[in-house]
């Protein structure tokens, strides 16, 4: 029996690649939306911006947030692609000319830039492992921090990084970049009482 190695692999709709680099899973991705951004604006016309709004959130924005916690720590030349697609998406809707600088357009339409929705999206699902409110597995990747004695620091909720022997692939790993990201929030976003809540006060910071 021979067996062949292969450099990608796809699981549950993410192709990832045998350097973790999401390169090619990035493209696929882009690809497929540009596509319906292009259906999209042959309907404008015929479509009220409501129409249109939902539209673009269901078909574009939906694709851009789908496991977006995976491109967290990636080089920014590989995030860009997506920023790309979701600054085409923007203008679709807006009417943005190309040639003229698209944040204003993303904050009118409380959009937060494809990095942002990355940490955004990672700390929402730190704030549940921590109450509990997912797999148990997940839960278990976090580790609360404990001083050896008492320190005024000990009465904010903090979070342990593990250490890790690779420098490229550890800061991105999920248990070290959650503890990373929640540890440098704000302490009235860490006491946040609701999902709800602390969903609301965090992207008003990130922003």
């Amino acid at each position: 029996m021979t067996f062949y190695l292969k450099n990608t692999v796809k699981i549950l709709g993410v192709t990832l690649d045998n350097q973790m680099t999401l390169d090619q899973h990035i493209v696929t991705t882009c690809k497929q939306i540009y596509m319906s951004i292009r259906k999209i604006k042959r309907i404008k016309c015929y479509l009220t911006d409501y129409a249109l709004r939902t539209l673009i959130q269901q078909t574009v924005i939906v694709r851009l947030d789908y496991c977006n916690s995976l491109y967290n720590g990636l080089p920014m030349k590989t995030v860009r692609k997506l920023q790309l697609v979701q600054n085409s998406a923007a203008r679709l809707i807006s009417g943005t000319p190309r040639r003229e600088h698209i944040s204003g357009t993303l904050r009118e339409l409380h959009w937060l830039p494809v990095s942002k929705r990355c940490q955004f999206k990672l700390l929402v699902l730190t704030f549940k492992a921590l109450h509990g409110m997912i797999p148990m597995y997940i839960c278990e990747m976090l580790n609360w921090y404990h001083p050896s004695r008492a320190l005024r620091s000990s009465a904010f909720p903090s979070l342990v990084p593990n250490r890790n022997k690779t420098v490229r692939y550890g800061r991105r790993l999920c248990d070290t970049a959650a503890a990373t990201l929640w540890n440098s929030l704000p302490t009235s976003l860490r006491c946040a009482t609701s999902v709800t809540v602390f969903k609301k006060h965090l992207k008003t910071y990130i922003f």
